[in-house]
C-alpha cells in the first residue's frame, strides 16, 4: 500500500518544515525504534465547504515514516459560524486521499453547488477527487483516485472540451494530462491523456490565452512556459505548446488580467538556481495586444530564494490585481517568506518592489481570501497552516501571521 519515494522539485530535495505525530516506540538503552510518523503540509485552498457564508479552509499533506509515505491526508479547517468570531477556526475534520499529496484544488465538479476537493498526488501517480456531501456539507465522500499520472505536481480545473462541465488539467513529469468530465455521470472522469512537453509540468492553469472564447492551458515546464491552445475546430483537442521564456526554473503559473486591457496574461513563480534557489524571480508575461495570442518578453521582478508558489488578486483595492507569493529556501533550515507585490496603477504590468512577511512558517502555497469577513483579502500559508490578516486601514499591508491549527 505504501511507496517509498522523495518529493523533489527541478532537482532539489525539498526541505520544509515538518511535525511529529508519532513517537520513538523504545525510549532507553539498546531498544529498538521505529521512525515517527511525519506529516508535511503541502498545499492549501479556501472555499465555503460547509456552505454557512464564511470560508473554510483545506490543507493536502503528505504522511511519511523513515523512507516510507503513507496514504495523505486532507484536514479541512471550518470558520466558526458564529457572528461575533469571524477569523477564527472552531474545528477540523480528515479525510484520506492518494500518497504524497502535492497540491490541492477547490472547485464544484459535479454541479451542486457545494465544492469539492481534488489532489494532485506525486507519490501514488494519480488524483484524488473527493466530492462534497449535499446532504452534510463539509463532510466529503471517500475519495475516487484516478492513476497514471506519473508524479503529479498540481491540477487545474476548468471546461476543456466546451460541454459545459468542468474538467482537470494535470501537471506531472511527462507533461499535462487531461480527464474529462462524464456526462453521464458528474463528478467522475474519464482515463487521462497526455499533452506532451519537455522536461515535464510542474504547474497548469487554464484560461482563454488567445481571446476566442475556448480555454486554453499554460503550463510551468523546466525551462520556459509552454502553452497548449485548443483546436477552434475539434473540442478537447490542443496544439503543440507555444514556448515563452520566463525566469530560472519555472514551479508555478497563474492566469489573470494583469494589466487590464481584456486580454488575459501570465505570472510565473520561477524557483531560481540550484542548490540554494538563487535568482528566483516573478516573470510577467503581459498578451501582446498586437498578435493575440502571443506574449511579449517577460518582466521579471526579483523575489527572496526559492519562489515556489504564487496567488494573483487585487489585494489593495486599486482594481488592479497583485502578486502573493510563497517561498522556500531549498536544502535550507530557514524560515520561508510571503512576498506582497503590489502593481503600480501608473504603470499597468509592473510591480513595486515586495513587502516581505516572515515568520515560523515554511511556504510551499498561499491561496488568497476574506477570511474574517472584513471585505478585504486575506493570504492564507499552507504551513500549521496560518493567516496573514490585512490591515483594513492600510490596504495592501498585513498583519503578522495568525496560527490557525497545529
Amino acid at each position: 500500500m505504501a511507496i517509498v519515494r522523495r518529493v523533489c522539485m527541478h532537482g532539489f530535495i525539498l526541505a520544509a518544515a515538518v511535525s511529529l505525530m508519532g513517537a520513538f516506540a523504545g525510549c532507553s538503552g539498546n531498544e529498538p525504534t521505529s521512525p515517527p510518523v511525519v506529516t508535511r503540509q503541502s498545499s492549501v485552498v479556501a472555499g465555503d465547504f460547509n456552505s454557512d457564508g464564511r470560508l473554510d479552509l483545506a490543507i493536502s499533506a503528505s504522511i511519511s515514516t523513515g523512507s516510507t509515505f503513507l496514504p495523505g491526508k486532507v484536514t479541512v479547517y471550518f470558520q466558526d459560524s458564529a457572528p461575533a468570531l469571524p477569523g477564527l477556526f472552531s474545528k477540523r475534520t480528515e479525510f484520506d486521499a492518494g500518497i504524497d499529496p502535492a497540491h490541492i484544488a477547490g472547485a464544484d465538479v459535479n454541479g451542486d453547488g457545494l465544492p469539492d476537493l481534488l489532489t494532485a498526488n506525486f507519490g501514488s501517480d494519480s488524483v484524488s477527487v473527493l466530492l462534497n456531501d449535499p446532504v452534510r456539507p463539509g463532510s466529503f465522500f471517500p475519495a475516487v483516485d484516478y492513476p497514471g499520472i506519473p508524479a503529479s505536481r498540481s491540477i487545474a480545473v476548468g471546461d476543456l472540451n466546451r460541454d459545459g462541465l468542468p474538467d482537470l488539467a494535470v501537471a506531472a513529469s511527462d507533461g499535462i494530462y487531461i480527464l474529462f468530465q462524464n456526462p453521464n455521470a458528474r463528478g467522475t472522469f474519464t482515463a487521462p491523456f497526455r499533452l506532451a512537453i519537455a522536461g515535464g509540468a510542474f504547474s497548469a492553469a487554464i484560461g482563454d490565452l488567445d481571446g476566442d472564447g475556448i480555454a486554453d492551458i499554460a503550463a510551468a515546464g523546466r525551462d520556459m512556459v509552454g502553452v497548449f491552445f485548443q483546436n477552434r475546430l475539434i473540442r478537447g483537442a490542443f496544439s503543440l505548446p507555444a514556448s515563452f521564456a520566463a525566469g530560472i526554473n519555472p514551479n508555478a503559473v497563474a492566469i489573470a488580467d494583469i494589466d487590464r486591457d481584456g486580454l488575459l496574461d501570465i505570472a510565473v513563480a520561477n524557483i531560481g538556481a540550484a542548490p540554494d534557489g538563487s535568482g528566483a524571480t516573478i516573470s510577467v508575461l503581459l498578451q501582446d495586444p498586437r498578435h493575440v495570442g502571443n506574449f511579449l518578453p517577460a518582466s521579471n521582478f526579483n523575489n527572496p530564494k526559492g519562489a515556489r508558489n504564487l496567488a494573483v488578486s487585487d489585494l489593495n483595492d486599486d482594481g488592479f490585481p497583485d502578486i502573493t507569493v510563497a517561498s522556500t529556501e531549498p536544502r535550507s533550515q530557514n524560515p520561508g517568506v510571503i512576498s506582497v507585490f503590489l502593481q503600480n496603477p501608473a504603470a499597468p504590468g509592473n510591480f513595486l518592489l515586495p513587502a516581505s512577511y516572515q515568520g515560523g512558517f515554511t511556504p510551499l502555497s498561499v491561496a488568497i481570501g476574506d477570511l474574517n469577513g472584513d471585505g478585504k483579502p486575506d493570504i492564507v500559508i499552507q504551513e500549521r497552516p496560518g493567516i496573514l490578516f490585512q490591515n483594513p486601514r492600510t490596504p495592501g499591508i498585513f498583519f503578522n501571521e495568525v496560527v490557525v491549527g497545529p
